[in-house]
């Protein structure tokens, strides 16, 4: 693939603002209060977290609540099963709320494909959250559809990566690039491009030259960012967890706090961790089909209940 065609923009037509919540509602015709895993508008300041809550259920409501966790009235996977309908079941397994697709094994490509992406999370979308998160230093990402990115904040705004795109939405505005290295990323956005080293130059994928930000990775990379975000808010739900499960732009890891310690799922290495000890190694989850049931098995096992 030729470096022009690689690195060139999506059609602009293709750009649209991203409404979670409000798009899972309209695939239920407004019938019920929807929740779904990625962030959604409005932005939301107050600490401690600076950011919404995805899968809370909220104040008493009078509709049914549908939801991927269990403080729902009932489940994606209950209503894709009752409906029968194909185009739905398809939209609920690209945003991992129903009908969990396989998980792609890392590939050829796959260290340098996520140097690339912790690099464009650690130097561009969590300083420009920074910037944007009303003084709190809040850094953490989150999962989102085709990728990661910042939660809605200040005025509706959003940064985030859907495949090898940067994306800049605020409010029914959109833009989007591929950026062919940091710098360019830097000044989409309008954020100076940080030294955090003090002086030191970082080195590797995406610092030293283009950005390569393969399409097929970047899918594959999406899809273990969001089955991390799934699994973990299934436990959280479940154990009654305060803390949020973000995207650590630093270790470019899944992480949720609980009581019995920090769990993680690291995307240069993929697996389930507990404080650094693995408890579900990649190729398991790789290998079996009821990989979100055998992650909350084990999770419920080893951390209980609270």
């Amino acid at each position: 693939m030729s470096d022009a065609a690689q690195h060139a923009p999506r059609d602009a037509a293709a750009l649209r603002a991203h409404h979670p919540r409000a798009e899972a509602a309209a695939k239920l015709h407004g019938r019920y209060t929807v929740r779904v895993l990625e962030p959604s508008p409005p932005a939301i300041s107050s600490p401690p977290f600076a950011a919404d809550d995805p899968t809370a259920r909220g104040s008493a409501n009078e509709r049914s609540v549908v939801s991927p966790v269990a403080s729902g009235d009932l489940s994606w996977s209950e209503v894709v099963e009752a409906r029968d309908d194909p185009e739905l079941t398809a939209w609920c397994r690209d945003r991992w709320l129903a009908d969990w697709r396989p998980l792609a094994a890392p590939s050829s490509g796959w260290e340098r494909a996520v140097a690339e992406h912790r690099a464009l999370a650690h130097e561009i979308l969590a300083p420009w959250r920074t910037a944007r998160s009303g003084g709190t230093g809040h850094r953490s990402l989150r999962g989102t559809f085709g990728g990661y990115g910042t939660p809605f904040c200040w005025d509706d705004q959003q940064l985030r990566m859907d495949g090898p795109q940067l994306i800049f939405q605020h409010a029914a505005e959109v833009a989007g690039i591929v950026p062919v290295d940091l710098e360019e990323a830097a000044m989409f956005v309008r954020i100076p491009l940080g030294d955090p080293d003090n002086g030191r130059r970082r080195r590797g994928p995406g610092y030293d030259d283009l950005l390569e930000l393969d399409p097929r990775l970047a899918a594959d990379m999406a899809d273990w960012v969001a089955f991390g975000v799934l699994v973990f808010e299934r436990f959280r739900a479940r154990a009654g967890v305060r803390n949020r499960v973000t995207l650590e732009p630093d270790r470019f890891a899944v992480e949720l706090a609980t009581a019995a310690g920090r769990l993680r799922l690291p995307l240069y290495r993929p697996g389930i961790e507990l404080d650094g000890e693995v408890i579900v190694p990649g190729p398991m989850l790789i290998e079996r089909d009821d990989h979100v049931s055998l992650v909350e098995r084990l999770l419920v096992t080893r951390l209980g209940r609270s």
